[in-house]
């Protein structure tokens, strides 16, 4: 049995049902990420243009949704899919703010450090 108090060795393995101890790697209180849904809602206050995408994002495919289910007639059945919209937005303002944050990170870049123009990432 190992000494509860004793360091692990940098690659060592962690026995199974080993619990990290608190303030640890594994602490959320020792490191927060930099990105994260505190980036995503900086980048959203701080870009006013952003954010309306985001919230077009978010509007447009219930809006698509209900119209579809008007034409079709079959509004009694809007709760029973009402997952497709909320998915859909949701994924559309994810990948608005992934690219917001490539933006970002592109513009920080040392132009040493830049992917060259004709290069297909985000720039």
């Amino acid at each position: 049995m190992p000494d509860p108090g004793a360091v692990a060795e940098p690659g060592a393995v962690a026995e199974p049902g080993a619990v990290p101890e608190a303030g640890g790697l594994g602490s959320a209180t020792a490191s927060r990420r930099v990105g994260g849904t505190r980036a995503d809602l900086r980048l959203v206050r701080q870009d006013s243009t952003l954010r309306a995408r985001c919230v077009a994002a978010l509007v447009v495919p219930f809006v698509l949704y209900t119209l579809v289910l008007l034409v079709l007639g079959r509004l009694n059945v809007y709760p029973l899919w009402v997952w497709i919209p909320t998915v859909l937005a949701g994924v559309l303002v994810g990948s608005l703010l992934d690219r917001a944050h490539a933006r970002r990170r592109a513009a920080t870049l040392p132009a040493t450090e830049r992917l060259p123009p004709d290069h297909h990432g985000v720039q």
